[in-house]
């Protein structure tokens, strides 16, 4: 049975908290798919790098790189680009398309519920994190959503509750 948690990475150590987060997933031998809204892929590899993630078996799905033309012109063997981070339908089905991809043992992040609510609001994210997570609860796979401990942290947190699992903090 798939679990679906709310995670809240460490203030002010975000991106080394996410790859904290993904490093113990790797770890306990789950392949993990990062949706992001957050970071720019190429800002996150890095990090991973430099955290000891193996960001090369990191699956990106990526909806933010485009708004700055940051993204890589080729095609990457783990990144699907978005054009936009208000694009939460295609979002959510090219995470679907990955997750067939690469079948069991995938676990799903979501970095984060706040990002994706600066660019569309909060009623959509919530709509939106509860299909992927019934989606994700129809696969079997597990997933996090990652929200901030900020106030509007606190307030999508509180507002997906009733859907979720869970809740978790993690450190840098």
């Amino acid at each position: 049975m798939a679990t679906i948690r709310v995670v809240v990475p460490s203030a002010g150590a975000h991106t080394r908290s996410v790859a904290a987060h993904v490093r113990s997933l790797q770890q306990a031998g789950r392949c993990v798919v990062l949706v992001t809204a957050n970071r720019p892929y190429q800002t996150l590899m890095e990090r991973f790098e430099a955290d000891g993630v193996a960001a090369q078996d990191v699956f990106v799905v990526d909806a933010v790189s485009c708004l700055d033309g940051g993204h890589p012109p080729q095609r990457l063997p783990n990144a699907l680009f978005l054009q936009s981070p208000t694009m939460l339908e295609m979002i959510a089905m090219r995470t679907e398309q990955v997750l067939a991809r690469l079948g069991d043992g995938a676990h799903v992040v979501v970095d984060s519920l706040n990002a994706f609510a600066l660019y569309n609001g909060s009623s959509p994210v919530q709509e939106f994190a509860h299909y992927v997570a019934n989606r994700l609860r129809s696969r079997g796979v597990d997933g996090d959503l990652l929200v901030l401990d900020d106030p509007q942290g606190h307030a999508l947190a509180e507002a997906v509750a009733g859907f979720t699992d869970a809740r978790a903090e993690v450190g840098a």
